[in-house]
């Protein structure tokens, strides 16, 4: 919710659609910041392979798209938070994670 919350601001102040997606991504991310570092843990934006930030990439471009294809503006939010929520829940319920790209085992060969 606070993602599409920052794309709709962002759209208010006539910005452009990249850049309402990513104050979606810094809206919808630091809460989550704030309480890792408040409960002294490694924020989860930072840790490897986590579905997190991606999850509201996806959800807020999903917004903006369905947008400028002529969907009612309140539709495409309740479109881009439940692609949000789902993929979060995906990720959680059967451990998904991003690939990770480990370069000391590729500079060994």
């Amino acid at each position: 919710m606070f993602s599409i919350s920052g794309a709709r601001i962002a759209e208010n102040a006539q910005l452009s659609g990249l850049i309402a997606v990513v104050i979606a991504v810094i809206t919808g991310t630091f809460g989550g910041v704030v309480r890792d570092v408040l409960c002294n843990e490694i924020p989860m934006i930072l840790r490897r392979g986590q579905m997190y930030a991606s999850a509201v990439v996806a959800g807020a471009l999903s917004y903006v798209l369905l947008q400028r294809l002529g969907l009612d503006r309140d539709l495409a939010a309740f479109v881009g938070m439940a692609l949000i929520a789902a993929l979060r829940l995906a990720a959680i319920w059967w451990n998904l994670t991003l690939p990770v790209f480990d370069l000391d085992r590729h500079q060994r060969k």
